[in-house]
């Protein structure tokens, strides 16, 4: 494997501020703003505590190039505690919005279409979230964002040098590789991991990227071997490409 080639591995204590056993939420936290959270928060203390800056945030104040890719939702526990700030995980709109209007990372690639539009008639989901009353897709595309929605035009914007990329693949996840047919337009983990650094390497000051292989997690919950191993095998290959 290509994660067993790696030159360094690292070791952590995994407890949330609250409690043993941690959730996405307060983990991703943890290694995006480098200090605990309790499970369910997103780099934000509920009490009103101050937080750190994200990594990606760092990163961009010293005008490094950033991006996230997962085949989740882009919107979901780990990618989003990189890129935004709410007590609650399941605000996905809210972080939504942080992404395209507030923290702006160059690259956000993965699935969760769906959370990026809201019925702007309510004001909150069901999770007592503020939903933002414009598709932040083309809020987005305004903002100078190129919109993809299959491997073929990911590839496409990236041969023409596009920088800034919006690419959401489906509605919610990504197809689990163990379900994906022959004809699927979603593109792989490594082929957005790619894309993502044909887009980011060019900043000579550097750049920052997360990349998570997020449903080797879903496989896991769901006692599913084949949906496991597949997607871990596909995240070794994004492993490769980096």
């Amino acid at each position: 494997l290509n994660l067993e080639s790696l030159d360094t591995i690292g070791i952590q204590r995994t407890y949330s501020r609250n409690s043993t056993i941690t959730d996405s939420a307060s983990a991703a936290s943890a290694w995006a703003c480098g200090e605990k959270f309790n499970n369910g928060e997103i780099c934000k203390h509920a009490e009103g505590t101050p937080n750190n800056k994200t990594i990606l945030e760092l990163a961009k104040a010293k005008k490094r190039s950033t991006g996230l890719v997962a085949t989740s939702q882009i919107t979901h526990a780990t990618p989003a505690a990189f890129g935004a700030h709410v007590t609650n995980r399941n605000c996905q709109n809210e972080i939504a919005r942080q992404f395209i209007l507030e923290t702006k990372p160059d690259v956000i690639l993965g699935g969760g279409r769906q959370k990026f539009d809201t019925d702007p008639s309510t004001d909150k989901d069901s999770s007592g979230c503020p939903q933002y009353d414009q598709d932040l897709v083309e809020v987005a595309q305004r903002g100078g964002y190129t919109f993809v929605q299959t491997g073929d035009e990911l590839e496409n914007a990236t041969s023409q040098g596009k920088k800034k990329l919006v690419g959401l693949f489906s509605p919610a996840g990504m197809t689990p590789v163990y379900l994906r047919e022959p004809t699927t337009t979603e593109p792989t983990l490594a082929e957005m991991t790619q894309a993502a650094l044909k887009a980011l390497e060019s900043n000579t000051k550097g750049l920052f990227l997360m990349v998570e292989g997020s449903q080797i997690d879903w496989a896991n919950h769901a006692r599913n071997f084949q949906y496991q191993i597949g997607d871990l095998l596909a995240f070794d290959d994004a492993v490769g490409v980096v």
